[in-house]
């Protein structure tokens, strides 16, 4: 059995840092090479963003870490745990695609396919004639970031997408947005002839062991629940929403992510359908500026460029368009998996190296900067693996 390090780093917030505690199972305390970085960074920034409470989870080596800091609510005052349960926001897309590609294994779809063949109200029109991976890359002509407001039901969702005209064609613009992926989700359950709750919660999460993950978070689970933080201090949590399910829905803790992340570490696996769903998923399509974009995770050369790193996950990927061409070869095994993930209280972070064996989550129960993240992360990883520590300024 693989040995897990498990460590809960107790700490008082905002009369700055005055004290801390690591302990492991035996509760005897242990340094481990990991623990400075992490000690030295996150306190820190969590100062720095008035941040309440952070969990953060690392695999290297088979070995997993957990250090977990503040509060999940200041009302309570309790602890954050790795069973702390954490909004991902556009995290979630990851489980969407994987669904999607754990379905095109199984022959129940085609992404190559034309949406058109599985989505009735599509026949004919424009979005219908796109192929389905343009759902998950973010290149299927020019969607908005958010559904317009007058969306609001089902019915006026699919009178929307019949109505949807490209502003160029499929494959040549990348546009970050949330009903591209929605709808990837919504066709993946209708083919499947389930629920898209049903189909993550009673299927893909605890097919990966993930116990504490949920869409809609039970009763019994709520004390695990964290209260995010707004821009202005208020505390909130995620209301339901058209294709909030399947674009930023999912809730989580660091131990559960982590063994996600751990999965998409795997590789391909012949005898083992959801290690090559998950690394299918790593299948590049296109080229951006600063990255290779897979379905929904965005792929850097390894060894990394910071600068291409910071640039990625800079607003300007978020909300502006920005050109791609098609991926000729994949990238060799040595890459990096990198997405952000956000809601109006909570910011969240996953980064993996499957080249050497190297897995982060950052989750925190505020909205902070994607910058502040990707820094921050990128730092715990270049110190763990050696790598020059400086950042792009």
């Amino acid at each position: 059995m693989k040995q897990q390090k498990n460590h809960n780093l107790c700490l008082v917030l905002f009369t700055l840092i005055v004290g801390g505690c690591i302990r492991n199972d035996a509760s005897e305390v242990q340094q481990l090479p990991i623990t400075p970085i992490v000690e030295n960074l996150v306190p820190s920034l969590m100062a720095e963003h008035e941040i309440q409470g952070m969990s953060v989870a690392i695999s290297h080596n088979s070995q997993d870490y957990f250090y977990n800091f503040g509060v999940l609510d200041q009302e309570s005052g309790k602890a954050v745990t790795q069973d702390t349960i954490f909004e991902v926001g556009s995290i979630s897309k990851l489980f969407t695609v994987t669904l999607a590609t754990k379905a095109e294994l199984e022959g129940v779809i085609s992404l190559d396919a034309p949406i058109g063949k599985y989505v009735d109200e599509l026949t004919d029109s424009p979005l219908g004639e796109v192929p389905v991976f343009h759902l998950g890359t973010h290149t299927a002509g020019g969607f908005p970031l958010q559904l317009p407001k007058q969306v609001q039901t089902k019915k006026s969702l699919y009178e929307y997408y019949r109505a949807w005209r490209p502003e160029h064609p499929a494959g040549k613009q990348r546009h970050y947005a949330n009903p591209s992926i929605g709808l990837l989700g919504l066709l993946v359950a209708q083919e499947r002839k389930e629920s898209f709750v049903s189909l993550m919660e009673q299927g893909l999460f605890p097919s990966i062991g993930m116990e504490s993950t949920f869409i809609d978070v039970p009763d019994e689970a709520l004390d695990n629940y964290a209260w995010g933080h707004s821009r202005k201090g208020e505390a909130v949590r995620l209301k339901p929403a058209l294709l909030s399910n399947e674009a930023y829905g999912v809730k989580t803790t660091s131990a559960d992510l982590l063994k996600f992340l751990k999965l998409n570490l795997s590789g391909t696996d012949h005898s083992n359908s959801l290690s090559n769903a998950a690394y299918q998923t790593q299948e590049s399509y296109f080229e951006t500026e600063y990255f290779q974009q897979s379905l929904v995770w965005e792929k850097y050369e390894y060894p990394i460029d910071t600068c291409n790193l910071k640039e990625g996950n800079s607003n300007k990927m978020i909300l502006q368009p920005s050109p791609v061409t098609g991926v000729e070869a994949q990238k060799s095994n040595h890459y990096v998996l990198s997405k952000t993930g956000s809601t109006n209280g909570f910011g969240a972070y996953v980064f993996a190296v499957p080249s050497e064996d190297f897995a982060l989550v950052l989750l925190a129960n505020k909205y902070y900067p994607n910058g502040a993240r990707v820094e921050t992360a990128y730092r715990i990883a270049a110190e763990i693996l050696s790598w020059n520590a400086e950042y792009c300024e």
